[in-house]
């Protein structure tokens, strides 16, 4: 189950929200107005990783995090690789078979979003 994680970063629980369980990690980021702007949840934590990301600017990207040369102070940076990978309806069950916990504005927004790229697929 996605439990929420104490912030203990300068950045407020009114920009962020972050939740993660032995397997996913998501990351929600907020508006002004407290409504969601966007999002990431990594599937399959320390093991061939893969993230689906969603901001309203740039839309949704679904592949494989790779690792980078890390910025100053960082053991390791990820990023999402350029080739996309095809979301399929195996991962929308595993993140509602994971969302019990969360709140259910933030569960029926990705849900949503999870959705239209399946259909789109």
């Amino acid at each position: 189950m996605l439990k929420k994680i104490t912030n203990n970063s300068l950045v407020s629980d009114k920009d962020r929200l972050r939740y993660a369980d032995g397997s996913m990690l998501l990351t929600v980021w907020l508006n002004l107005d407290e409504t969601i702007y966007g999002f990431e949840l990594v599937y399959n934590l320390l093991d061939d990783e893969k993230a689906l990301f969603y901001t309203e600017n740039v839309g949704t990207k679904f592949s494989d995090l790779i690792e980078e040369s890390p910025r100053t102070g960082r053991n390791v940076q990820r990023t999402l690789n350029s080739v996309p990978l095809k979301f399929e309806k195996e991962h929308l069950e595993k993140f509602q078979n994971n969302s019990s916990q969360l709140p259910g504005e933030i569960t029926d927004f990705i849900l949503e979003i999870m959705q239209q790229i399946i259909v789109e697929n």
